[in-house]
């Protein structure tokens, strides 16, 4: 784990709750104001976004809501762990949907796209 992911994960367990939740622009700019170095400050959001999931594909229990603004936190009850999943899932399919769905528009000749599921 880098400088980088060990910061972001501090500010992250310092915001244990759905209610203490900071969006994507709120840990960034958190971030750039711990960071003393000027060559690491100023990170962009969409970094930290990413660093984020991979820190939730290590294991670490960070979930995100939509809800109030939206934003991310440290797990603290077992409830926002299964909200936060459900909601993916509901996403995931609704992706999978749409992509079939352009599939079957492309067999009809409104696109051609070689796509295979």
């Amino acid at each position: 784990m880098n400088d980088l992911e060990k910061d972001i994960l501090e500010i992250l367990k310092s915001h244990v709750g759905n209610e203490n939740k900071l969006t994507q622009y709120e840990i960034t700019d958190k971030y750039n104001n711990i960071v003393s170095d000027v060559t690491e400050k100023n990170i962009g959001c969409r970094y930290v976004r990413r660093i984020i999931e991979d820190l939730i594909e290590q294991g670490y229990p960070i979930v995100s809501t939509p809800s109030n603004g939206g934003g991310y936190h440290w797990q603290e009850k077992e409830q926002e762990g299964l909200d936060c999943a459900k909601r993916i899932r509901r996403q995931a399919i609704k992706l999978f949907l749409k992509a079939r769905r352009i599939r079957a528009n492309s067999r009809t000749g409104q696109l051609d796209l070689d796509i295979r599921f």
